[in-house]
């Protein structure tokens, strides 16, 4: 799957014509020497079902030689995903970052 900054996105189908198109969204969020996180939103737009979202998040081991080895991944569906942005606006330091600008550049 390729590497998106952030704000990137690419698109795939998931299926014969009349499927679903997915709109994938992935950021580095830490890139240590041995150690990489990624977070991928993905966006499923469908035309029966509207639009349904999935959120993944993957630790790489970052080899000497460059080479990522998947360490863990944690996906979570729509549900929770929602908990998860819920929970995360309810705190006050976080609400009051996600009211700026920086977290919603685009």
């Amino acid at each position: 799957m390729p590497t998106a900054g952030l704000g990137d996105k690419f698109y795939r189908r998931s299926g014969p014509v009349g499927f679903p198109e997915e709109e994938s969204l992935e950021i580095v969020i830490h890139d240590g020497k041995k150690i990489k996180k990624k977070a991928q939103l993905v966006v499923v737009h469908h035309k029966t079902k509207g639009v349904r979202y999935k959120l993944n998040l993957d630790e790489f081991v970052v080899e000497k030689d460059g080479f990522q080895t998947r360490k863990s991944h944690v996906p979570l569906g729509e549900d929770a995903t929602e908990k998860l942005f819920s929970y995360l606006l309810s705190r006050e330091k976080f609400a009051n970052i996600a009211k700026s600008t920086f977290l919603f550049c685009s």
